[in-house]
């Protein structure tokens, strides 16, 4: 089953998911659109909330992404790291 929780940011919601990654345990995933909208062009923050949204989340995925099994993305984010 996917275990979806919702961040909000600037009064959007953003989809996020929680997996158990083998060594990792259980890990907040969220989409590279999220991500855009935390981080500038420069590497900086746009907000301290921002940084700290950043600070909860193990890591970005394509939007794509989301359609996989816990299983199957476990693995692509496995290898990944």
């Amino acid at each position: 089953m996917k275990n979806y929780e919702l961040i909000t940011l600037d009064d959007k919601m953003y989809r996020c998911r929680r997996i158990e990654i083998k060594t990792w345990g259980c890990c907040l995933i969220a989409s590279t659109l999220l991500l855009k909208k935390l981080i500038n062009s420069q590497n900086n923050y746009y907000s301290e909330e921002a940084q700290y949204i950043d600070e909860q989340i193990f890591f970005f995925i394509p939007p794509s992404y989301y359609r996989h099994s816990d299983k199957k993305l476990a693995h692509l984010i496995q290898k990944s790291l």
